[in-house]
């Protein structure tokens, strides 16, 4: 029987000409999983057909009609006895199913679209299921679901003996739905043709993989533990051995587990993940940090944390039980959601003295309390950081991200809103206080400066500028740093021994700072550390200012103007003295840098442990580059990893990176509300503008617009800096500019809170300040009054 198979004599080299279901199904066998007994006629079983019966397949109108009309050869009728008698010896029926070619892939399945005939008795009767298998190769709705006109020479008929079950149902070893990493069983009595046929409902189960719990849709009885405990054990094996996440038909007889079918859930990778967003009646507000566009995997990390922090004052439940979420996801940037702040931030607590009470201590407690979790924190950083010398495959590496990540959540970032809040709450109660005191609003900025210009980012940049002096003093190393090129200096500090003081000054520097970027928080982007040339830019940009430093570090002077606060039993926020609630004003805002100083001691470390599984995949040759991964999402680099049949949609990743490209280049919607955006700045050329004054303070100056790193050379004493977004790592020009022009942002925004501290003023202009303002216009600014003016 040169074009019949028995299902046990599949190999690999017969799959082309059996499709993949049977071909599973022999892989089932040889696995040591129970199968029924069956035979598969092959695709050139069905083209001798064609040929004998002088078929025309290129009238597809008439197809049906010529195969149903059509005759066996004697040869193929004596095969079919032959199968059909043995098939009958230990079974009374028998089912007759397609296998296609192009069935039960990885990117379509096929699913329903093929006919499956059961309940076959008679010759006869399996005489015409074969013909109407082949027949729905042809009709409309293969047609359809493959968006082209099928071959012939592409399906295979499956014909094995058929059982009377028990029970039986389906398993997906992923959820199909969510791609959560849970076994999604399902389960009736008999066996499972209505179910699949969704004329039937069936009991559901859910199985955490990594605790094993088990949770229902509703009081499932069908299944006892016992069979709930086989049918996980045999969905995991087999996950493992066919190496993708498995759709699995199974049948259970006296407890004995039979599997009819395994094929791959077959996941969506969508080009615009976290592109483009329909989000119907939001009201979200872009994150000024978020100006720039972000990776898809940056995204999905972001994703995955405001799954697991805590989103409420009064309790520590993870954000995944919450119906709002605190971020948006548009056009691959973020947005903070309105709604979410209105029901969160915003908690009313006037009519319950308890939550009044529980409020004030959280927020007297909760930053000395996150601060003493560093010391852990930076341990464990230590820890990764050896871990991952010494780890190349990519299951140890995948394993050491969990653990980056776990070691984030829960000692910076779980309840890291929770902090925004309290910055808010006590930003706001300072406001209200000062329309009633005769302390300005200046005097407060002052103030809640002094408690915050101690942070982490500043001590950064005390370092830098003390980098800056030895360079001044020494007159080789202020020629060096003058050369145009940045990687000429980085290579003869490293290199050449006369420059062996200055090279362990910045060799220390990087020690302690190389984590901090100077582009976005995007793990995309490399760090200094990775690419030292950023600081030697910086460096270099501060050379150039030398005497406006010297005169600007012989006026500072720090000195504490708060006076001693009572701590005693304070019932509420209200009844503090107007002296705490600036400092614990100052304290959050302090607490904010340091936790974006302290975020990307993860972040670089989870960019370099991507970097080592994507190696790993492109000598795989399942990536084309390194870079592609971080157009991936964290659940597509899991699947990738440990699926080891599943391949990675390189048409997918191209498409995302235009996207990204794209998305560079488009002006962000700064308010979106019921999923339209709302305009805010006036349209037009004016001179004058009223806009948002988050720093107090006047200033006059030229303009210089800043897009990157390389614009930052252009600032000089005296300018005033126009940036749709203000990273970190860019606040040494704070030290040198006389004010900022943020495109977006609010009172507790990065570049307002360090520029608090640097005493100069920045507003707001909500919405593309680099697209409205000219470089080299001179421009007023008023930080007090909220308005710019254009002088000429």
């Amino acid at each position: 029987m040169i074009n019949i198979l028995n299902i046990n004599e599949i190999r690999a080299e017969n799959r082309e000409r059996v499709g993949e279901k049977a071909y599973n199904i022999s892989r089932l066998l040889n696995f040591g999983y129970r199968v029924c007994s069956g035979y598969i006629l092959s695709v050139d079983y069905f083209t001798h057909f064609v040929k004998y019966n002088n078929i025309n397949e290129k009238h597809i109108t008439s197809l049906s009609d010529q195969i149903m009309s059509g005759s066996f050869s004697t040869d193929q009728l004596t095969e079919l006895k032959w199968i059909y008698t043995e098939l009958l010896n230990g079974s009374d029926r028998l089912i007759a199913r397609s296998s296609a070619t192009d069935e039960d892939g990885f990117e379509k399945t096929y699913a329903g679209i093929f006919k499956s005939i059961t309940d076959i008795c008679t010759f006869e009767e399996l005489i015409i299921a074969i013909k109407k298998i082949w027949c729905s190769a042809f009709a409309s709705k293969a047609m359809n679901y493959s968006g082209n006109i099928r071959s012939s020479s592409g399906m295979a008929v499956l014909i094995q003996q058929m059982l009377d079950c028990d029970k039986s149902g389906v398993i997906f070893t992923i959820n199909p739905v969510s791609y959560k990493q849970e076994i999604v069983l399902e389960a009736v009595k008999k066996n499972n043709f209505k179910m699949i046929a969704n004329k039937e409902i069936a009991q559901r189960y859910y199985i955490d993989k990594h605790s094993d719990d088990i949770s229902y849709i509703k009081d499932n009885s069908l299944l006892n533990e016992i069979e709930i405990k086989d049918l996980y054990k045999l969905s995991i094996k087999a996950e493992k051995d066919f190496g993708f996440p498995c759709d699995i038909e199974w049948g259970m007889i006296n407890g004995e587990i039979y599997v009819f079918q395994i094929r791959p859930v077959v996941r969506v990778y969508k080009p615009d993940q976290y592109f483009k967003s329909v989000i119907k009646d939001t009201d979200c507000i872009l994150l000024d940090r978020f100006a720039e566009p972000a990776s898809v995997c940056y995204l999905s990390f972001l994703d995955k944390w405001q799954e697991m922090v805590y989103l409420s004052y009064f309790n520590e439940k993870p954000g995944n039980q919450f119906n709002e979420k605190p971020l948006c996801f548009i056009n691959n940037r973020v947005y903070w959601n309105v709604k979410y702040q209105k029901k969160y931030f915003e908690a009313d607590t006037s009519n319950n003295h308890h939550k009044k009470n529980l409020l004030k201590e959280l927020i007297r407690q909760s930053y000395k309390n996150w601060y003493t979790r560093l010391d852990e924190y930076d341990r464990n950083i230590i820890r990764f950081k050896r871990q991952l010398k010494t780890q190349s495959h990519s299951e140890n590496l995948i394993a050491l991200l969990d653990q980056v990540v776990y070691n984030f959540c829960y000692f910076i970032g779980i309840d890291h809103y929770r902090f925004l809040g309290f910055a808010q709450i006590m930003y706001k109660e300072t406001q209200k206080r000062l329309s009633k005191n005769k302390l300005n609003k200046e005097a407060a900025d002052k103030l809640m400066g002094m408690q915050s210009n101690i942070n982490y980012t500043i001590n950064a940049n005390k370092e830098l500028l003390a980098i800056v002096r030895q360079i001044q003093n020494n007159s080789r190393y202020f020629w060096l740093i003058n050369e145009k090129d940045s990687d000429y200096i980085l290579e003869q500090i490293f290199c050449n021994e006369k420059y062996s003081y200055l090279k362990g000054a910045i060799a220390e520097f990087l020690i302690k700072h190389g984590h901090r970027s100077t582009y976005c928080d995007d793990i995309y982007y490399p760090h200094w550390e990775e690419n030292p040339t950023q600081v030697i830019d910086l460096l270099k940009q501060l050379i150039k200012v030398k005497d406006h430093l010297d005169k600007k570090l012989e006026k500072e002077e720090q000195q504490d103007i708060l006076t001693i606060y009572d701590q005693g039993n304070i019932s509420s926020i209200e009844a503090m003295s107007l002296e705490e609630v600036i400092y614990l004003t100052g304290k959050y805002m302090k607490l904010r840098e340091d936790q974006r100083y302290y975020f990307d001691k993860s972040w670089i470390l989870i960019r370099q442990i991507l970097l080592k599984i994507a190696k790993n995949l492109v000598d795989l040759k399942k990536l084309e580059e390194r870079q592609d991964i971080f157009h991936m999402t964290i659940d597509e680099i899991n699947e990738a990893i440990f699926y080891t049949s599943q391949s990675i949609p390189q048409d997918v990743i191209n498409m995302r990176k235009e996207l990204f490209k794209k998305a560079k280049k488009e002006k962000p919607e700064y308010i979106i509300k019921g999923s339209d955006p709302v305009p805010v700045q006036k349209e037009g050329s004016y001179l004058s503008y009223k806009v948002m004054g988050i720093a107090p303070g006047v200033a006059t100056g030229k303009i210089v617009i800043i897009n990157s790193l390389n614009d930052l050379s252009k600032i000089v004493p005296g300018t005033i800096g126009v940036v749709r977004t203000f990273h970190p790592s860019w606040t040494p020009v704070l030290e040198i500019t006389s004010g900022l022009i943020m495109s977006y942002g609010n009172m507790l925004s990065h570049g307002a809170v360090v520029a608090r501290e640097y005493g100069i003023p920045v507003v707001v202009f909500n919405d593309d300040a680099t697209a409205v303002f000219n470089e080299g216009d001179t421009v007023q600014i008023s930080g007090t009054n909220g308005r710019i003016n254009i002088l000429g």
